[in-house]
């Protein structure tokens, strides 16, 4: 993003930053700018449907299982948006304006949790992972799905079936992530 550059410029000129610590400040910045937007995106889209504080919660929830399962890559920001944008949107469609039994959310968080922990995380082209890296996302990104998996347990025990929809979708986003970011990086790797 444009303004991760302007500001280390701005933090390098009023010597607030070294020169040697442009990069790693400009990489940062980045990421805080994409962060903050993907939870306006998602605050937005939530309220467009309804949903504003079920988008805050769905937020906490994909927010560190994204972080550590990996998944599909866009080949630009942009493109990445628009995508996510477009997911979010079908996802507040198919969990939010259709009657879901509990059954049926259970089968659908029981299969995706399923994948979800066979996939993590699934590497990009862009960064693959060393066997370190590997082993430490896999144990966090299992270790978030298990926790929330907890979450849905005691969600379903207190009949709370906006929770078990918020969860069921946020494990639907990341297992269609996961397996289409895995055959998109199988299929690069061997061209």
């Amino acid at each position: 993003m444009k303004y991760a550059e302007k500001m280390t410029e701005k933090f390098l000129k009023d010597g607030i930053i070294l020169p040697e610590e442009v990069d790693i400040i400009r990489y940062g910045l980045d990421t805080l700018g994409n962060n903050v937007l993907g939870f306006l995106l998602v605050l937005v889209i939530g309220g467009a449907f309804g949903h504003l504080r079920d988008s805050f919660i769905f937020w906490c929830l994909i927010f560190p299982l994204r972080k550590y399962s990996g998944g599909f890559h866009a080949e630009t920001k942009e493109r990445c948006s628009y995508i996510s944008v477009g997911i979010l949107i079908i996802s507040y469609i198919i969990f939010f304006k259709l009657e879901w039994k509990v059954r049926e959310l259970v089968a659908v968080t029981l299969f995706c949790s399923s994948v979800i922990f066979l996939l993590v995380p699934v590497d990009s082209i862009n960064k693959p992972l060393d066997s370190l890296e590997y082993r430490v996302y896999q144990k966090r990104a299992k270790l978030v799905l298990v926790t929330e998996i907890m979450l849905f347990g005691m969600a379903l025990y207190v009949k709370c079936k906006k929770v078990l929809i918020i969860i069921a979708m946020c494990f639907f986003i990341i297992s269609i992530s996961l397996f289409t970011g895995k055959l998109k990086y199988e299929r690069k790797k061997h061209l």
